[in-house]
């Protein structure tokens, strides 16, 4: 996969996190010998292993109203799965698993960069289909994908004398000096009029050990791909990360690019 012609970029993004995943249909033997075998296969990429509280399930539905909310629910389990995360030496990679969920993120660390869409895609791609021939391999069960999505993470310092109007165009204008914001809106995504999916916007203010103060803008494409193939599912996840990538750029301020080094 090579980048697209003509999208924004940036040499200093303030990217913090990136996320690649689907939502499956659960194995129908699946138990914690299957998440071991998961492990197992990835273990030379990511040799920790940690568990985590699982995620519930989350569709994009369409119908009735363009902004309706995202339909989850949770099914009551006597054991409730749990998720895992496998964790790469570096720290800056991790996968996570669990018994309807992969997902592959790479987390800011020092002196580990952004190693660009492209390569996120091309490993995404690969541990795709690792996780396919796993549930092949147990009782010729194919790998069902309900959910696609991408998200970005980023978190923008607001440095002395700077607001929130000076980084986002939604904010103004941009003397106004805004002391708590937690914003979350969304937007549906249409293909010959049809909506494909959904752009999730959460923006709020942060502040912590290494930063001050600063904000947390999250944009988030989930949808439902057309079909399980995994070109498929990469060629879905790709638009999104179009339509993220534009509309960040469509929302921050032209200042906010320059100290961030647009390059087209």
């Amino acid at each position: 996969m090579s980048r697209p012609d003509g999208l924004p970029d940036f040499a200093c993004p303030p990217l913090e996190e990136v996320v690649l995943g689907v939502q499956f249909s659960r194995h129908p033997q699946y138990d914690d010998s299957f998440a071991w075998e998961v492990w197992e296969a990835f273990r030379s990429e990511f040799p920790t292993f940690q568990q985590r509280p699982r995620l519930d399930p989350m569709f994009e539905v369409f119908g009735g109203s363009e902004t309706m909310a995202s339909f989850q629910f949770s099914i009551a389990q006597t054991e409730p799965s749990k998720r895992y995360w496998f964790v790469a030496q570096d720290d800056s990679h991790l996968l996570q698993f669990q018994d309807d969920r992969l997902l592959l993120n790479w987390r800011r660390r020092p002196g580990n960069d952004y190693p660009r869409y492209e390569a996120m895609s091309a490993l995404f791609e690969k541990y795709l289909d690792q996780l396919k021939s796993l549930f092949y391999n147990r009782n010729r069960v194919e790998l069902v994908i309900q959910q696609a999505e991408v998200a970005y993470i980023n978190v923008i310092p607001l440095v002395e004398r700077t607001n929130l109007g000076d980084w986002l165009r939604l904010v103004q204008p941009s003397s106004l000096n805004i002391e708590q914001l937690n914003a979350i809106f969304t937007e549906v995504v249409h293909s010959d009029k049809t909506p494909i999916a959904r752009l999730h916007y959460e923006i709020g203010l942060l502040s912590s050990r290494e930063l001050s103060r600063g904000m947390r803008l999250t944009l988030t494409y989930r949808g439902a791909p057309k079909g399980s193939k995994t070109q498929t599912i990469i060629e879905f996840l790709g638009v999104g990360r179009e339509r993220i990538v534009n509309r960040f750029c469509d929302i921050t301020t032209e200042e906010a690019h320059k100290i961030w080094q647009r390059k087209q």
